[in-house]
Order: C-alpha cells, then structure tokens, then sequence
C-alpha cells in the first residue's frame, strides 16, 4: 500500500460507514474502482463487520430474560433510622474507645500523635523503603 492509498483510508472508512458527504463517497468510489490495494482492505474490514454482525447476532441462554428480570427486581436495602445510626455510632466509638485503653493509648495521646500520622500518611510519594520504615517506627511507637 503506498502513501497515496494511506490517504485515501480514512475516505473509504467513512464511505463503508455511510457517513461521508456525496463529493467523498463518490471519491472514495472512484478511487476503489481502480485500486487493487484499497480493495483489499475494504474487503477485509467488510469481512470484519460480518463477523461482528454475526457474533451479535447471537440470542441470549434460555431463561436469561427471567432471570435478568429477577435481579433488576431485588428489592433496595432498608435504609437506617436517624436512632440505629446513632446506635451503631455509639457502639462503634465505645469499642474504639475500649481497643484504645486496652492497648494503653490515652485519648491525649491519640491526638499529639494525630499529626504526625497526617505528615506520615502524606509522605506517601517517598520510596516504598521509607514507607516501611515509617510504618515500622509509628506501629512501635504504639505498642
């Protein structure tokens, strides 16, 4: 294929398309008429849209309707109440409260330490060396 036909590809793409104008499609027609090359690959990406046409043309598994229609049916998770949200985020404040005095954390502690985790967390962009070791050096800190 020479430089020329290279031109003429996105053309006769449009064409096979259906989306050129009159003056490209009557061009790219032309063109096809005379070049042995540029028909070549027309004739193979015909072949492919065969080929995809057929592959979609494939009709679904027996029941798949029933049972696509079942899952789109599947009834929305219940929504907590303003009173089992605050349940549950007392519950969960209690027993972080609780893990934290068990491994003898003080809550002043957990705050004088708040920064340095931030300032660790964001050094994320350091060697992954220096992140283990900063990992390394915070979890003894705690234990």
């Amino acid at each position: 294929m020479n430089d020329e036909c290279r031109h003429w590809l996105p053309l006769l793409h449009d064409w096979l398309e259906g989306v050129a104008d009159e003056e490209g499609a009557a061009l790219a027609q032309f063109h096809l008429r005379y070049c042995p090359d540029c028909q070549r690959v027309v004739a193979e990406w015909q072949a492919v849209a065969e080929r995809i046409a057929e592959a979609l043309a494939v009709s679904p598994p027996k029941g798949f309707d029933r049972k696509l229609g079942q899952r789109l049916c599947v009834p929305a998770p219940r929504l907590l109440s303003w009173r089992e949200l605050t349940a549950s985020w007392l519950l969960t404040t209690g027993a972080v409260s609780a893990a934290f005095l068990w491994l003898g954390l003080s809550p002043l502690t957990i705050v004088q330490s708040l920064s340095d985790w931030l300032v660790w967390v964001g050094a994320w962009s350091a060697v992954p060396a220096q992140w283990l070791q900063n990992l390394w050096e915070n979890l003894s800190r705690l234990v």
